[in-house]
């Protein structure tokens, strides 16, 4: 399974993710990317989910019509210690049969 972290994660966050193929918005050249463009390069990109913190994202795009799985983490704050007690329930998560559309998780 292909990640994206979003500009928003931490970038040392994927190390926390090592069952799978994680990258940051940054390492890809993405991290200036709206949200429409920045889901369509996923989808040319073959990468299945997007983790963001971005709360609004599908106020702000129609994900319904992305074959993509957008996972938006809720935390006090973006720093590691804020994110990773959540780990837990992304990597289960991950490893279910998720769905494509939105995941709250917190």
């Amino acid at each position: 399974m292909k990640l994206l972290l979003d500009h928003n994660i931490p970038k040392n966050f994927k190390s926390y993710l090592t069952d799978f193929e994680a990258y940051t918005a940054k390492e890809m050249n993405w991290d200036e990317k709206k949200n429409g463009e920045l889901l369509s390069l996923m989808i040319e990109n073959q990468f299945n989910v997007l983790i963001s913190m971005d709360k609004s994202i599908h106020y702000q795009q129609n994900i319904s019509k992305y074959p993509l799985s957008i996972v938006v983490l809720k935390a006090k704050s973006n720093s590691i210690n804020s994110l990773k007690p959540l780990i837990p329930k992304i990597t289960q998560l991950l490893h279910s049969q998720l769905k494509t559309g939105l995941t709250i998780i917190e």
